[in-house]
């Protein structure tokens, strides 16, 4: 089985730009103080598209080197639970929203854009990932230190969009408005108190963090599910039928189940992964769960004990301590085993409403 890494390009997050106010950033006055990267994008203020006022685009090339929007952060709010922006698209992308502290470390989360849609995205600063090629003194995001937003157009790097990215629109547009660091609590913060239960994602907002590596995944935060339909074919060659979603930091102790509650069309062979991030001598280990997903009218929630995870060893995989960390984990990944194995199982939709780390006593 083939997997992705996720922490692709931290060095080029650490870009300089002048200092300016944005922690509020409507772009009323202009776009002092955004620049591109690399030099040759058109950066300008733009009030068609704008859902209201004026809104920053970026129009560029998905080609090269990935395109990249970085804006100051001044006197940002010492508090602040989330990050919010309006945000839009040209063509589907996969992007990288990207707090960087003033020693150059990356707070990341990967976010899916939708075509032509404004989506009002409130990013809880927990779910912050420090990027794999990063470094920070204390491994926290400090909001003091903060320095710069960035935005990046990772679509062309790796195949977050299934087929779509060989044939991906290269010339775009990426327009931000309504920027702000927030103290309010956020409707996508794992905890609110940091404690368990950790919600990873109950899909009742506009952000999206889930990618279909076969098939569709489609949000529906009027009802709190993501739909992931797929054929149930054979999967191309280096193509697996999985979806997989971005996670943030999670607790080091404490928890002792992953629960999914969701709903198939059809029974199904499920293949849970976790997968913790490669980086200072560690490995990128996968651990596995087998979960048997009989058909139901209504969504089910199953709770998977963390010690029944199973280290891969496929391929020469391996873990440097030989147990599962649940703080190192970057990635989930649900997999239908039967499409995996070639058996051609058929159409399925999969409804998933719910994602929760919790700790039983």
């Amino acid at each position: 089985m083939r997997y992705l890494v996720l922490a692709w390009f931290g060095g080029l997050w650490a870009v300089g730009c002048p200092a300016a106010a944005v922690y509020l950033e409507r772009f009323e006055n202009g776009v002092a103080g955004w620049q591109s990267v690399p030099e040759g994008g058109d950066l300008t203020v733009q009030r068609e598209v704008a859902k209201e006022g004026s809104a920053l685009q970026y129009s560029y090339q998905l080609a090269g080197e990935p395109p990249i929007v970085v804006g100051p952060v001044s006197s940002p709010p010492l508090n602040a639970r989330s990050l919010r922006l309006q945000l839009r698209t040209s063509a589907r992308a996969a992007l990288a929203v990207a707090l960087n502290e003033q020693d150059g470390s990356s707070w990341v989360s990967i976010v899916q854009s939708r075509a032509n849609v404004w989506q009002a995205l409130d990013i809880g600063l927990d779910r912050l990932q420090l990027s794999k090629d990063s470094r920070d003194e204390n491994g926290k995001l400090d909001i003091a230190q903060v320095a710069h937003l960035v935005v990046i157009d990772a679509t062309g790097l790796v195949g977050l969009l299934g087929d779509q990215t060989a044939d991906a629109v290269r010339t775009r547009s990426l327009w931000l408005d309504d920027v702000s660091l927030e103290t309010a609590e956020s409707p996508t913060q794992y905890s609110a108190t940091g404690k368990l239960p950790f919600l990873l994602d109950n899909f009742e907002t506009d952000l999206l963090s889930w990618f279909a590596l076969n098939g569709e995944v489609e949000p529906d935060p009027a009802k709190g599910r993501l739909l992931w339909t797929y054929t149930g074919g054979k999967p191309k060659p280096g193509q697996i039928t999985a979806i997989l979603g971005t996670v943030g930091p999670l607790p080091a102790t404490g928890a002792t189940h992953l629960v999914l509650t969701l709903q198939s069309e059809r029974a199904m062979k499920l293949i849970v992964v976790l997968q913790e991030q490669a980086r200072d001598g560690r490995d990128e280990s996968r651990y596995l769960m087998l979960v048997d997903v009989p058909f139901q009218r209504t969504a089910q929630s199953l709770a998977l004990d963390l010690t029944e995870f199973k280290l891969e060893t496929d391929n020469g995989g391996k873990d440097e301590n030989g147990k599962l960390d649940l703080d190192q984990i970057e990635t989930l990944i649900l997999a239908d085993l039967e499409a995996l194995a070639g058996q051609e199982p058929g159409l399925n939709s999969v409804s998933i409403e719910e994602l929760e780390v919790i700790g039983v006593q």
